[in-house]
């Protein structure tokens, strides 16, 4: 059952695989803004940011830990990505309805700077 959103520049998959996704682009724009900066922290976490959790090496995983995720736009990101995954798990239709509804009032006043995302449609 997914979920796309109007134009279809969004999908979110069981998998949770967001095409065009939100959070590469943001952690894009973030690694720009940090090497202009000077910083190096996001280079080489491309796939780290985009791979599932639980198929990380322990090398990946350590490199995870070293970053400091609350303070970067894209460690927002990449928590309301894991957060949707529990709307899978939901057998109501009631109960998914009232997690949606909670989750994406949580991802839109995230404020990661996209506006022009487009709302969701759910058939």
């Amino acid at each position: 059952m997914p979920s796309t959103a109007v134009g279809g520049s969004v999908c979110v998959s069981r998998g949770g695989f967001i095409r065009v996704s939100v959070k590469d682009l943001v952690r894009r724009r973030e690694h720009r803004e940090l090497q202009a900066q000077g910083e190096e922290t996001l280079t080489k976490t491309r796939y780290l940011w985009l791979k599932n959790p639980l198929n990380w090496t322990d090398r990946q995983r350590e490199r995870f830990q070293t970053l400091k995720v609350d303070a970067l736009k894209v460690g927002r990101a990449w928590a309301i990505k894991e957060a949707f995954s529990d709307f899978w798990d939901y057998r109501y239709t009631g109960s998914a309805n009232k997690f949606f509804d909670r989750w994406y009032f949580w991802a839109t006043v995230t404020a990661l700077a996209f506006p022009d995302l487009p709302e969701p449609y759910v058939p």
